[in-house]
């Protein structure tokens, strides 16, 4: 579940971007992000480093990751992306899982049996956020 604080980073974030960008998403998750914002919480986001992962939530992370993959990027980098997803995640055989859906995601960790445990030095959610920082030119 999101939090209030996770709307407003969200939102003082797309109130910097580019507008164009912005309008890609549906009126009515803007509206959502829009009301369910915490009026009272001060962020520590820069302004001129939108994007820095220091200073804004790993909620605030996925939701913009979740916006970029849903509404921003193209067709073909989404099938890029689903590619380079896919062959990243390897069971400790080698083997290629191909059913995302039975994954259990904890954290940074991908577990994909209770036993296995395969850690990222870099987990998809970065790589998301400097594609996005690449197709705004940050």
């Amino acid at each position: 579940m999101i939090n209030a604080d996770t709307y407003s980073e969200v939102y003082e974030i797309l109130s910097c971007m580019n507008k164009s960008i912005v309008m890609k998403v549906p009126f009515e998750i803007l509206q959502v992000i829009k009301e369910n914002r915490n009026m009272d919480y001060t962020s520590k986001i820069d302004k001129d480093d939108l994007f820095n992962l220091n200073n804004i939530s790993k909620d605030t992370v996925n939701v913009l990751a979740w916006l970029d993959v849903n509404y921003w990027i193209s067709n073909e980098k989404k099938e890029n992306l689903k590619v380079a997803f896919k062959n990243d995640i390897k069971t400790s055989k080698g083997e290629e899982i191909s059913d995302f859906e039975n994954m259990k995601r904890k954290n940074n960790k991908i577990i994909t049996d209770e036993n296995q445990v395969k850690v990222y030095k870099e987990p998809i959610i970065y790589r998301i956020i400097n594609k996005i920082r690449k197709l705004i030119n940050i």
